[in-house]
């Protein structure tokens, strides 16, 4: 008998106690909606229903002292929380969150978008409404990634091109709607649906969701500034993994950071590049003194480029008896050739002089760059000059550097005689009379020797009489007794230019390549400032 009374007593408590927690609850929306209501009859009227559910409270709670003593009560409440149809913790979880207030609308994203990530589901901002008179926002809802539904038409498109990605949404209720209070100028929870039609993600794969992947300010500026300094985008993945403990941990997934680093190469892309190139020389040119500029246009495009800082023009003064360049090296988004001119300093380090960013490849571009970096030089000629073996370059190194010894790259050479012939012993040949030491006499007789066991072909032999035409620029016999400070090619300057495509790739901007360049330039001297140093 005691038993079943006891059993009687609590499923009336159980019942008084749910029924007092959903009147605090009933309470607590009047309250809010109170200071909403702009007509004093609606204020009477949610004040009466307080008034109300307050007195209601007040006799279950007096029922409930006469009911049982304080350890049953205490008793019968662990129990209820062991009861799933009876969640305490997230009852106090919905009554935490509908009482909240924001300063901001992101600042309630943020907080909806970080419960989400805890309960394992993603969150998107969705509809809003305005104020009409002063034009902005004073209710936003937040909701579930898969509320909604995906619209017929899309479903049904016989025409279609690609596969349809998986359908994800199922119409999920769960919302967070929050509204403007103009007095206080603060956000309050209007309304909030925590009960999903879907099953919740696993905690392991909830950073994979949309809305937390996201790459954070802080993020950004060291992304910004990795990616300035030539490191690639899977270096920056395995970086940001290995500082915040795990792949899990970064807080962006491969996809955002691809879309973020193009994103944001293109956003420093100006409208007119030239435009932005020719402000930055200007800013160089206000801050250095003995900086030179030097550039042409053409029917409105920029068409030559030339110039040289104050440091280049002083180690040219010590450095420039010998002179390396080359146009290897290309800028694919405007098919235009880069031209540096580099020598060797007393460590035997490559150093710039100059450089040149041309439009088209013929004798005229080369004999402006020519004149453009005696102009920057004042007028000091080099003693020899070491190129690549481009035809058009030569005729202008005849013609603006009158005097100077000018010898083409063996490697160049070397190379294209592979291209005509084909014979190992008669390369063997080739490569004796390019680096072995002999008089000019023996160097003819050893020619003939060579011409007669070379191919009949037309192009081979049009290629032999170029390469005899041009001998006094690449044979040992003729080059052996000029300056040349014991370099024989152009590896100096292909160095810099895989350099240079580490860190200057083919679709970049005329403007960022430019500033790419510069920064190698300041790397390069912060490396000889060590050694003088040492």
């Amino acid at each position: 008998m005691k038993t079943e009374q006891i059993a009687i007593l609590e499923k009336e408590l159980n019942k008084a106690k749910v029924n007092a927690v959903t009147r605090i609850r009933i309470v607590q929306e009047a309250e809010q909606q109170k200071p909403q209501m702009e007509q004093h009859q609606k204020e009477e009227e949610a004040n009466e229903q307080v008034e109300e559910v307050q007195e209601e409270l007040a006799a279950e709670s007096a029922a409930v002292d006469s009911m049982e003593t304080t350890d049953q009560i205490e008793a019968t409440v662990e129990g209820n929380l062991n009861d799933e149809y009876f969640d305490v913790a997230s009852l106090r979880e919905y009554d935490r969150i509908v009482n909240m207030t924001f300063a901001s609308e992101n600042e309630a994203f943020h907080f909806f978008n970080e419960y989400a990530k805890r309960e394992g589901f993603s969150v998107r901002r969705s509809s809003t409404k305005k104020d009409r008179l002063q034009n902005t926002i004073k209710f936003r809802q937040f909701c579930c990634s898969r509320q909604g539904l995906r619209e017929k038409k899309y479903l049904e498109m016989p025409d279609r091109k690609r596969p349809a990605t998986p359908i994800s949404r199922c119409d999920c209720p769960v919302k967070l709607c929050i509204k403007l209070d103009p007095k206080t100028n603060r956000w309050w929870v209007q309304n909030f649906i925590n009960d999903h039609n879907h099953d919740l993600t696993a905690p392991d794969c909830t950073p994979f969701l949309r809305s937390h992947c996201s790459i954070n300010e802080s993020q950004k500026c060291e992304i910004s500034s990795m990616k300035a300094s030539g490191i690639r985008n899977c270096q920056i993945l395995e970086y940001a993994a290995l500082c915040s403990g795990g792949y899990e941990n970064r807080g962006f997934q491969e996809e955002n950071l691809y879309n973020y680093t193009l994103g944001h190469e293109q956003s420093t892309m100006l409208a007119d590049d030239a435009d932005s190139v020719l402000r930055y020389f200007k800013e160089r040119e206000e801050s250095d003194p003995d900086f030179f500029l030097k550039y042409d246009t053409k029917d409105g495009c920029l068409n030559r480029l030339f110039w040289a800082d104050g440091q280049s023009v002083v180690d040219y003064a010590y450095f420039g008896d010998l002179v390396i360049f080359d146009s290897t090296y290309k800028l694919n988004r405007y098919n235009m050739v880069v031209v540096p001119f580099l020598g060797c300093n007393h460590h035997r380090s490559t150093i710039i002089f100059a450089c040149g960013i041309v439009s088209c490849e013929n004798n005229e571009t080369y004999r402006w760059l020519l004149e453009a970096f005696l102009q920057a030089m004042y007028q000091k000629h080099p003693e020899s000059v070491l190129t690549d073996g481009d035809h058009a370059m030569g005729k202008a190194i005849k013609s603006v550097f009158k005097g100077t010894a000018h010898r083409i790259c063996s490697w160049h050479m070397d190379r294209n005689a592979q291209k005509y012939i084909h014979d190992p012993a008669v390369l063997q040949k080739f490569k004796e009379l390019l680096s072995g030491i002999c008089s000019r006499e023996e160097f003819e007789k050893k020619w003939i020797s060579f011409a007669q066991k070379v191919s009949q072909r037309v192009l081979s032999r049009q290629w032999l009489k170029r390469t005899y035409k041009c001998r006094e620029s690449w044979a040992a016999a003729f080059v052996n007794k000029k300056m040349f400070l014991g370099m024989s090619s152009t590896q100096r300057s292909e160095g810099l230019n895989a350099d240079l495509h580490s860190h200057i790739k083919s679709k970049m901007s005329l403007g960022m390549a430019v500033q790419k360049f510069e920064r190698r330039l300041t790397h390069k001297r912060t490396k000889e400032a060590e050694l003088d140093c040492k």
